[in-house]
């Protein structure tokens, strides 16, 4: 009761300019159905890449294919994120609702983390690799079999991709925690 207590009294008592932005980014990304050296390269050329928008698997055709099996492997996002001058100070924050299975994430050619784990969501701080206007978004993600990556064996497909929502998460510098995907809020 206590912990509800300061929380509404948080939020009464903080200004009325400081608020939790967050937007979808689901639209416009580019696609490689494979590994591409150099993609997380802000300058890389991905003229060329599908257009898809989110969310997304590769696997999508697999089970209305000739192949047997379905296609598991690398492959890359990218998108061009555009983060607005008047936002100075405050912190930026990606957040994947699931990508499978391994995702790697660069901004402007810069590592901003990862994630080993196809079904919990993640999030990553991006403040210090975003800069003014368009920012480049990188993301390669590998589906390939790994004995160590639970569940090892289903009765469903792993399918490979960002399979679920992606946001934008802009919030003041003394904010509550975006840490493991989730609102930053517990009872």
């Amino acid at each position: 009761m206590r912990l509800v207590a300061a929380l509404v009294l948080l939020a009464l008592a903080a200004p009325a300019d400081a608020q939790r932005q967050q937007v979808s980014l689901n639209d416009g990304w580019r696609f490689w159905n494979d590994d591409a050296l150099g993609a997380e390269a802000a300058a890389f050329d991905d003229a060329a890449w599908e257009r898809v928008d989110l969310p997304h698997t590769w696997n999508a055709a697999d089970a209305f294919d000739e192949t047997p099996g379905y296609r598991r492997g690398v492959g890359w996002y990218r998108r061009t994120l555009s983060v607005p001058s008047e936002a100075a100070g405050r912190r930026r924050f990606l957040q994947f609702e699931g990508a499978n299975q391994v995702a790697e994430v660069w901004v402007n050619g810069r590592s901003v983390g990862g994630h080993v784990g196809g079904y919990t969501a993640f999030t990553l701080d991006i403040t210090d690799a975003v800069r003014p206007g368009d920012n480049r978004v990188a993301v390669r993600v590998d589906n390939r079999h790994d004995a160590d990556i639970p569940p090892l064996d289903a009765d469903f497909t792993f399918y490979g991709g960002i399979y679920r929502d992606v946001w934008l998460i802009t919030t003041d510098a003394v904010h509550l925690s975006t840490a493991w995907g989730a609102s930053g809020v517990r009872l």
